[in-house]
């Protein structure tokens, strides 16, 4: 998936060994909340499967793209705003260290992903970005409830 994928660059020369499983990043940054936080984010992933193939399927038959910029529809949007699929509105987090970011809502009514917060749409708001949570919204009722519940459930 690609909202919670690990990438790494790989260059034989300077850097011969650049992989980025969770065990060498803990090993590589001495941080050790690095395992939780992955696991945590394989539990969501595991989570929206369902999401995901059914976008994966309606993108393989209309042509559409999983993931599409939010300035195509929404200019003032950040350039790092996309949709993930047609349910998920995704704000990532794009520089170190911040423990709130703000994002741009299209008009219409949104929900956190996480803890079901309703914000009016057609405008910017500040989110809380604790490390294990990207900002993702819905629109009610655009996303199968059971998904939902089974996210907000998950251990922290």
């Amino acid at each position: 998936c690609p909202v919670m994928q690990y990438h790494s660059e790989y260059n034989p020369v300077t850097h011969p060994k650049q992989d980025r499983t969770p065990w060498n990043i803990q090993e590589r940054t001495g941080d050790d909340s690095v395992v939780p936080i992955f696991k945590h984010l394989v539990e969501i992933r595991q989570a929206l499967l369902p999401y995901i193939w059914r976008e994966a399927q309606y993108s393989a038959e209309s042509g559409q793209p999983m993931m599409r910029a939010l300035q195509l529809t929404e200019p003032e949007a950040s350039p790092y705003q996309y949709y993930f699929g047609r349910s998920l509105l995704v704000c990532p987090v794009v520089e170190p260290n911040q423990a709130q970011w703000e994002c741009y809502l299209p008009y219409g009514q949104w929900s956190s992903l996480w803890d079901g917060t309703t914000y009016a749409g057609g405008q910017s708001i500040t989110v809380d970005t604790p490390l294990d949570r990207i900002p993702v919204f819905y629109a009610p009722g655009s996303l199968d409830e059971d998904i939902v519940h089974q996210i907000r459930s998950l251990p922290q």
